[in-house]
């Protein structure tokens, strides 16, 4: 018994004392350590609020359903959204990250958010689905002259497109690492 506890104490000294023994023997008893890169967490903030509009005197305010909210970044690209784009977006047969802009569409109660949108300066493109401006009064918005016509081709196709035909709303935003802005507008009565 004393030979054998010998011997293993023996052994247990070489493997020690040799380097690459040692260091197998380390090796194939503790796993390997990888090192994953750590992902870039980039500041943001959030965007919510409720669109609605008003349907006549007696019923008064309802949810202005299916109002689409575009978010443009001041950073994007100069004369780079098409009107294609916007209705590819809202048919979702593109993504609006993939024009380099956010979106998304009130729900039933008018309400909507936008997250992770990353800090900066943005403006905002509200699009009524309920209201109706007269279209026989020529459109003068010197707000989306300003704000709006700086990143659209075509500005005159878009002008007849979107803006003339239903009521909308552009403003300029600042997102603030973890804020939540609320931007809720309503669009008073459709013209017809």
């Amino acid at each position: 018994m004393k030979k054998l506890s010998f011997i293993v104490l023996s052994v247990l000294i070489l493997i020690l004392s040799v380097p690459s023994l040692s260091s197998a023997a380390t090796k194939s008893s503790s796993p390997k350590s990888t090192t994953k890169p750590k992902p870039t967490i980039v500041a943001s903030g959030k965007l919510k609020g409720t669109i609605t509009w008003q349907y006549n005197d007696y019923v008064g305010t309802k949810p202005d359903v299916g109002a689409e909210i575009y978010l443009i970044p001041v950073k994007l690209k100069k004369n780079s959204l098409a009107i294609s784009d916007f209705v590819k977006v809202a048919d979702k047969k593109i993504t609006a990250k993939s024009v380099g802009i956010y979106y998304t569409v009130a729900n039933g109660y008018g309400n909507f958010e936008i997250n992770n949108i990353p800090v900066g300066d943005y403006v905002i493109y509200v699009v009524s689905m309920k209201t109706l401006r007269d279209v026989l009064t020529p459109y003068n918005d010197e707000t989306a002259n300003k704000l709006l016509k700086p990143y659209i081709k075509n500005w005159n196709d878009f002008l007849k497109g979107s803006i003339q035909a239903s009521k909308s709303v552009i403003d300029t935003m600042t997102v603030e690492k973890n804020q939540t802005i609320d931007f809720s507008f309503d669009f008073g009565n459709t013209v017809y």
